[in-house]
């Protein structure tokens, strides 16, 4: 993976943010803490409150260092579909789709479930948490 980076779903308006994750422990409380986005982009001259954007904390995905066919990153949580590559079944000449999300980078890679290939000729189609 070349570039590690996140995105999470803003709290006060529901559109995704792109950047660093940043979870910041509640000083009263240890057991309370908020998810930030450090925005892409975010430099001295930005604003506090538009660099560090508190996003749902189940909604941070990271990066998993690929894209799809359409040249779009792909996230923990996307979900994609890919060409069935088992003729066997079927008709040939019908290009069947499977559908499946992504839960985590760890899961992907050691388990061995979406190879290069896959991963390559898939589209993302989606998110677990929109649709």
């Amino acid at each position: 993976m070349d570039e590690i980076k996140f995105r999470g779903r803003r709290t006060d308006n529901k559109e995704w943010v792109y950047g660093w994750y940043l979870p910041i422990m509640h000083n009263e409380d240890d057991s309370h803490f908020h998810t930030f986005i450090v925005q892409q982009g975010s430099n001295l001259e930005t604003p506090p409150e538009d660099m560090m954007v508190e996003v749902e904390p189940e909604t941070v995905g990271q990066f998993i260092g690929r894209y799809d066919l359409n040249n779009k990153e792909i996230y923990e949580g996307d979900k994609y579909k890919y060409p069935n590559t088992n003729y066997g079944y079927g008709d040939p000449n019908v290009l069947d789709y499977h559908i499946r999300a992504i839960n985590n980078i760890e899961d992907l890679f050691d388990d061995g479930c979406i190879d290069l290939w896959e991963i390559q000729n898939c589209e993302v189609i989606g998110n677990i948490y929109d649709n």
